[in-house]
């Protein structure tokens, strides 16, 4: 059954895709876009749930990155390491969050509410990685500041996208 699942949602992302690229935004009156858009939102919340039930209340890393759409829109995707029970290190997207500017404090909040949704917390968070921005990996006033103000043990990994035997020591408590 999950797999025929897996099937629909990859189907109405592919659609979402290709009209996002054709940029074919008409909403006609049958509202079909929406209405897909709608469905894959739908099912990737669903999917974020299994994955914080995976997590099952451990300890996690966290990596954000943003970047600007063609539209010049900021958006800041969020994503979590962790080890499963049979020890195998997984990297989950758990979002992709528009953000009105990409200042520490806007992206901190924006984490906060994403978190908030998923039952997820800072305290659960054991390492965070980012690309080499300033407002998120300033000492002081950057994101990783913010994070580490909340959790000192929500230790920086560098590059964002560390070794496996980093994380793996990061998430084991």
């Amino acid at each position: 059954m999950l797999k025929w699942w897996l099937q629909v949602l990859r189907r109405i992302l592919q659609v979402v895709l290709l009209r996002h690229e054709k940029n074919f935004y008409c909403f006609r009156s049958d509202n079909i876009y929406i209405g897909e858009l709608m469905v894959f939102i739908y099912f990737f919340q669903i999917i974020v749930k299994s994955i914080v039930e995976e997590i099952n209340g451990d300890v996690f890393c966290l990596m954000v990155d943003e970047s600007s759409d063609v539209s010049g829109k900021e958006h800041m995707a969020v994503v979590l390491r962790y080890v499963d029970k049979l020890g195998i290190i997984k990297e989950r997207l758990i979002g992709v969050v528009h953000v009105s500017e990409t200042s520490a404090s806007c992206l901190k909040s924006n984490i906060d509410v994403l978190f908030a949704k998923y039952g997820l917390s800072i305290k659960q968070v054991r390492g965070q990685g980012y690309d080499g921005d300033s407002n998120m990996r300033g000492e002081f006033n950057g994101l990783r500041a913010l994070i580490m103000r909340e959790n000192s043990s929500a230790y920086i990994l560098y590059p964002l996208f560390c070794t496996s035997t980093a994380v793996s020591h990061c998430c084991s408590g």
